[in-house]
C-alpha cells in the first residue's frame, strides 16, 4: 500500500492540513478544501496524482493545535467510512 507521510507537528489549522495533505496527493488546483471535497477524494478516484489505495501516515498529533487536530480526526473518520465502503485508505498516527 502506498504510504503517504504527512508532518503535522507546526500545523495549527485545519487549512494547514489540507495544504499538506492536498500537496502530498498531488491535487489539482481547483479541488475544494471542505469536507465533501475530501470524500470526493477519497472514495471518487482519478481525481489527484496519488489516489487510494493508501495509508495516510500522520505525525505531530500531539503538538499540532487542537483545530488541526479536529481535522485530522475528521479526516481519519473519513477514511474509515471510506473504507467500510470498500475503498482501500487508511490513517496512521506516529507519535
Amino acid at each position: 500500500m502506498d504510504e503517504i507521510p504527512l508532518d503535522g507537528r507546526s500545523w495549527r489549522t485545519a487549512n494547514d492540513f489540507y495544504k499538506a495533505y492536498l500537496a502530498a496527493v498531488g491535487a489539482p488546483d481547483w479541488h475544494g478544501r471542505n469536507v465533501d471535497a475530501l470524500w470526493d477524494s477519497l472514495t471518487a478516484g482519478d481525481i489527484n496524482r496519488r489516489n487510494p489505495p493508501f495509508r495516510a501516515r500522520i505525525a505531530g498529533l500531539t503538538e499540532m493545535s487542537a483545530d488541526a487536530r479536529q481535522m485530522v480526526e475528521r479526516f481519519a473518520a473519513f477514511a474509515a467510512e471510506a473504507r467500510a465502503a470498500g475503498h482501500a485508505v487508511e490513517v496512521e498516527y506516529e507519535r
